[in-house]
């Protein structure tokens, strides 16, 4: 029932907030971009949507006062995935393995299909990438469509600057996808990565 002492959903609803209260506290953030920022990442919603008066491209119960500088990892258990109250950026992956070339089309098949749901629930995160290498341009084509925040993680100075320019316009802006990405209605009960077509 999650009633228990030493464990249970009143625990994982305790330690989130106290995480977010947290990062609220020690890592204050400019809230007019952070309102910017959220309206220009969250999925617009239609029908049961919590109307917040902050505009209509939010997340039922995300507002600009929600955001927070903090990306939920590691956030998938039901206990922990319906206690966010202030952040609303959610990782939607394992790790990124950049030395791993099977791992490659797995984490974008897998962060398409976790975000069916974490998009209905906040701005799902798919993760850095390394813009080097025979993969770059394939993830970073697929952080153009998620919805979410676009960064790589590569060694400073090592960035492979035609695969950056892809991502933003010339003035530099990056284009946000309305809504997050996630696989087409033909493939959602496809095994994309044992077909030996798709992935």
């Amino acid at each position: 029932r999650g009633t228990a002492a030493i464990g249970g959903n009143a625990l994982a609803r305790a330690y989130v907030q106290a995480c977010e209260e947290s990062v609220a506290r020690h890592f204050p953030q400019d809230a007019s971009r952070l309102k910017a920022g959220l309206k220009a990442t969250t999925p617009a919603h239609s029908g049961n949507s919590e109307k917040s008066g902050e505009g209509e491209n939010e997340s039922p119960g995300v507002s600009a006062s929600r955001a927070l500088g903090i990306i939920h990892c590691m956030c998938h258990g039901s206990e922990t995935l319906f206690a966010y109250r202030l952040g609303c950026v959610l990782r939607a992956a394992d790790d990124f393995y950049p030395r791993e070339p099977l791992a490659q089309t797995a984490h974008v098949a897998n962060v398409a299909y976790n975000s069916l749901l974490l998009g209905e629930l906040g701005v799902p995160d798919w993760d850095m990438f390394h813009t080097q290498g025979s993969h770059g341009a394939f993830h970073a084509a697929a952080r153009a469509v998620s919805g979410g925040p676009v960064y790589v993680s590569d060694a400073p100075g090592c960035h492979e600057k035609e695969v950056l320019r892809s991502l933003v316009t010339r003035r530099g802006n990056v284009l946000r996808a309305r809504t997050h990405g996630r696989p087409t209605a033909d493939c959602v009960f496809a095994d994309v990565q044992g077909d030996g077509v798709s992935a």
